[in-house]
Order: structure tokens, then sequence, then C-alpha cells
């Protein structure tokens, strides 16, 4: 269904994240396996988030910088271990300061079904449970964060986009009779007319380089995205000028940059997204969500997967 349901720019992402329309994510999870995205979609299988945590306090910051701090806080405390310690939640306090005290050992031996910990890290579990909620970020990782977050102020005409732009907007939208949406990072509307431009910024800890951010558009499917945004806001009667991608590298060394796609990338991330949904209907109609293999063309899932050989398999030896 069509909607013109449109989310104050500064709606929770929760609220958004919760939608079941698919997101761009979500049609580049179908279109390569779509038994993992039925497994996300049911709660069988959570991806790691620790691995975007750079990424998202980034864009935070950089967007939102007025509540970056009642999401995230900056501190030694986090580990994963006391993390995953904190959310089993069964675990008991040996009064020592170090593993090797016999009253830490006796304890272990007591509770084997239990984790015990001592008491320095007790205090840290404290601390984490007073900011339940909120992301931890290490005093390393919010020096990388602040150093991205310049790095892009710093491109010619973006303060000002930043100042008049609209942040964080979520859309919704129908493509193929699936429901689709979209939460755009930024977005500058012409006062004169409906025509917006698109600001979709990336980090990378490679080199800023077009050669890198080709191959992490084609890693990560910002071109699927850029096509699927762009129709969504069609959609909802906005006409899309132009859709540019910031990319920030985190190397010291390395800048920002301005990039756009050709209308070539366009032409296969439409195709793609119509695979995808094409896929996810025959999933749900059926529902067989399978990693084998999909036949677009008699519209199933192969028996047997024919495979072929990379290219660069005939040359390896020459």
């Amino acid at each position: 269904m069509k909607t013109n349901h449109k989310p104050s720019p500064n709606c929770p992402e929760s609220e958004y994240r919760s939608h079941p329309a698919l997101g761009s994510t979500d049609v580049k999870t179908i279109l390569s396996n779509a038994k993992k995205f039925n497994a996300i979609r049911t709660g069988e299988h959570q991806e790691n988030k620790d691995a975007f945590r750079t990424g998202r306090a980034f864009h935070s910051l950089l967007l939102e910088p007025e509540r970056f701090f009642e999401d995230n806080v900056v501190t030694k405390v986090n580990s994963d271990r006391l993390s995953g310690i904190f959310e089993r939640n069964n675990y008991v306090v040996a009064p020592c300061k170090g593993k090797t005290a016999k009253v830490y050992k006796d304890l272990v031996e007591q509770h084997p079904d239990k984790d015990v910990v001592i008491e320095p890290d007790a205090s840290r579990m404290e601390f984490m449970k007073e900011h339940a909620g909120k992301t931890f970020i290490s005093p390393d990782e919010m020096e990388v964060v602040e150093s991205l977050v310049v790095k892009i102020q710093n491109l010619q005409g973006m303060s000002r986009y930043l100042k008049e732009g609209t942040r964080e907007q979520s859309f919704f939208g129908e493509i193929e009779g699936v429901p689709v949406k979209c939460r755009i990072d930024l977005f500058v509307k012409s006062k004169d007319s409906d025509q917006v431009i698109i600001f979709d910024p990336k980090s990378t800890a490679k080199e800023n380089t077009p050669e890198v951010f080709v191959k992490s558009s084609a890693n990560f499917s910002y071109y699927i995205q850029e096509w699927l945004y762009t129709e969504i806001l069609k959609q909802n009667g906005f006409d899309v000028k132009d859709y540019i991608f910031i990319q920030a590298s985190s190397l010291p060394y390395s800048g920002a940059s301005y990039y756009k796609h050709d209308y070539i990338a366009m032409e296969r991330a439409e195709e793609e997204v119509k695979r995808a949904l094409q896929k996810y209907k025959f999933c749900k109609e059926t529902g067989k969500w399978s990693e084998d293999k999909f036949d677009f063309n008699e519209n199933k899932f192969e028996i047997v997967n024919e495979i072929q050989l990379p290219n660069y398999i005939f040359y390896r030896n020459e």
C-alpha cells in the first residue's frame, strides 16, 4: 500500500526499524540469502551490531549532535566479556580484586551454573547497568568518530547543507505490491520547488578514493539503496535532483569526498530490487525461505545449485 506517512525528522530510529516494510538492507539480504532474511525477521538470528558501532556513532554525532550523549556514552568500562555476563544476568560477586584469590576459586566451584566476577568487574557492570540502553564507545573510537565528522563538515558547501537540511526522516511506499521504506540521513529541499538533494554519509577504514567507494558500493549495495530511496521519495511527491554519497576515511592522512552513481548503476539497481521483491513474494506465498539459488525465469528455488568458477581461476597459474 502506498502511504504518505511522514514521521517527524527526529522520529526514533526504533520506530522506523520496527515497521515491517522492506528497507535497502532487507532487499540486499533477500537477494543473497532468503533464509537468512527470514531468520533475522523471526528473531532466530541476530546480526552482530558491534562491527557497526563506530559507523552508527559517526552518523549520530554528524546528524543529531544534540542527542548524541542521550544515546551514547564514552567510556573505557565496556568489554564484550562483561557485556555478555551483564546480559545473562546470572552472576555472583567474589569479594576480592583478583581471580587468583581463594574466595574467587571457591565461588567458581560452588556455582558452576553462574558467572563469577571480581569486585572491580562488578563496579564496571554497575556502570553498565546505570547506562543500560546506551551504546558504549571507547575514547579511541570517539576520536575516530570526531575526526570523521570534522572531515565531512569541512567539505565545500557541507556546513550550509547541514544547517538547512532535514535530517533522519522516514518515508514509506510500495514497489511491485510490496511495502518498502527508507530513512533519509539528510536532504535539502529547494525553496521554490519539490526538488531535493539527498546526502548519504558513509565511513571507511580504507583510503578515501573512487576505487574504494566503487568496491564499497558493490559490497554493501549502496547503489540499491540509492535507487530504492529515490523511488520511495518520488512516491511521496519529491523530485530527487541528486543523490550524493559522502565517503569519509578514518585514516588520519585521508579525507572525505562526494560521490554519485551513473545511470548504468541505477539500471542495475532497479533490476536487482525487482528481482529481490519477486523472490520475496515467492517465499512469502509458499513459506519456503531457502538459501539455494533462485531461478527468476522459473520463479522457484533450484534443487541442484549449478555454479560457475570465478574468472581469475583461469589465469592464476599462467
